[in-house]
């Protein structure tokens, strides 16, 4: 490369690979086009240079300013939290649930809506907005990409809370909402009542720190209660948890007028909700009427994420053309559901509350069942023999219910509200409690 000399004809380039060395007033046209380059070249990279004899200006970058850009929401990265998660059931004791949302490479993601449905009619919603209470359940997060909720209830139960951002759900969280007072996160307003001495028991203070260590162990460690090898549980959740979302605002009492009221109306809502159950035609519910065997069949097959069967399934000599062919032959396959001796299986029929009793025990995990107490029934010796180990265990676990009068009617019809109740498992219910 040639390099601008001076010598005493004045300036000149030498280019010994090219083998030439211009001087004097043939090398002033070369050397201005050389320094324009060089020139403008210092403007981009910021390389000044400095001609002998002449002094050349500084050139100097202004600051830039500028503001990181974040992408689409993660529901991976984004967290959502909830510092307690066992509060009273008082209307004013009140769950925070803190969404955070964030990109693909942990970047916060300000003014985006986030909306919080929960799983219970019960449990009302507002947003934090500025440090203030704002009646509904969206909004929108702030520079740092947070948004809080409240949650308050009435009702002595477990709610399943499910954010959703950007098209989509979030980590949900589950609140217990209990009758007993629940020591909030600020100073105990006064001395608290000395706790019994025991020596396998912790001192009173420490019994608030270790409650939330506990309740995680608890969440971690829920029993399974539906069996594994014909229900993924972990699929089942998470369907139920978007069936939930996207029929936020969907309620029974205003579909069915025959139900405002009703005993059962928790568990019809919630079913309506995941589509398990559907009205009539003239807008009815009609919980009181019997429910048919293939009725009962379909509710399974809706609500359960039944996983493909292994097996064949049974052939049944009265479902050709039935509409319900389809749920029967599937839960025929492991087993849960029988045909009679005649080789048909009364599609409908109705159900009694025996055979119900059956084919729901059939598809759970019997060691996960909560076993509170021994319940006798006054009539269990009138069900047949295959159906008493199953009436016993469901009374003990709490899914089955009898009547007043002591009796479990085995061989009654099961209604519909009957129905609704009982497929609102207990030991599943922390998980699609009404």
């Amino acid at each position: 490369m040639g390099h601008p000399q001076q010598n005493a004809d004045g300036y000149g380039i030498r280019v010994p690979l090219l083998g030439f060395h211009l001087v004097g007033d043939d090398v002033r046209p070369v050397f201005l086009l050389v320094e324009s380059i060089l020139f403008f070249s210092s403007k981009v990279f910021g390389v000044w240079l400095r001609r002998p004899g002449k002094r050349h200006p500084v050139i100097r970058f202004r600051d830039v300013e500028g503001r990181l850009q974040p992408g689409p929401v993660s529901a991976g990265n984004s967290v959502v939290d909830a510092p307690r998660k066992r509060v009273t059931a008082d209307g004013e004791d009140a769950a925070t649930i803190t969404v955070t949302l964030m990109d693909a490479y942990g970047h916060a993601v300000p003014g985006v809506m986030v909306t919080l449905t929960a799983d219970s009619d019960n449990a009302v919603i507002q947003t934090l907005e500025r440090g203030a209470p704002v009646d509904g359940n969206s909004g929108m997060t702030d520079e740092n990409g947070v948004i809080k909720f409240l949650v308050t209830n009435t009702a002595v139960e477990t709610v399943t809370l499910i954010p959703s951002a950007d098209g989509q759900m979030l980590e949900s969280v589950r609140v217990q909402f209990v009758a007993e007072t629940v020591p909030g996160p600020g100073p105990s307003p006064g001395p608290a009542p000395p706790a019994p001495v025991t020596p396998a028991e912790p001192d009173e203070p420490e019994e608030s720190e270790e409650e939330g260590t506990t309740e995680e162990k608890q969440e971690e460690s829920l029993p399974k209660v539906l069996r594994g090898d014909l229900i993924d549980e972990e699929a089942w959740l998470m369907s139920l948890a978007e069936r939930l979302r996207a029929a936020a605002g969907r309620e029974a009492p205003e579909t069915f007028p025959d139900v405002d009221g009703h005993w059962a109306l928790g568990p019809i809502g919630l079913l309506f909700r995941l589509e398990v159950v559907n009205g009539y035609e003239d807008g009815s519910f009609r919980s009181d009427q019997p429910v048919t065997r293939a009725e009962f069949a379909a509710m399974l097959v809706r609500l359960f994420a039944f996983r493909d069967p292994t097996a064949e399934p049974a052939s049944f000599a009265d479902l050709e053309g039935h509409w319900g062919r389809e749920a029967i032959e599937l839960l025929s396959a492991p087993g849960v559901v029988n045909g009679y001796p005649d080789g048909t299986f009364r599609p409908d029929d109705p159900i009694t509350r025996e055979e119900n009793t059956v084919m729901v025990m059939r598809i759970l995990d019997a060691a996960g069942l909560p076993q509170t107490e021994e319940r006798e029934s006054g009539d269990i010796a009138e069900a047949g023999v295959y159906a008493r180990e199953s009436i016993q265990t469901g009374a003990n676990a709490g899914i089955i219910q009898g009547y007043e009068d002591g009796t479990f009617r085995p061989k009654g019809q099961a209604t519909r509200a009957e129905t609704a109740t009982m497929l609102v498992i207990p030991g599943a219910r922390e998980l699609i409690e009404p």
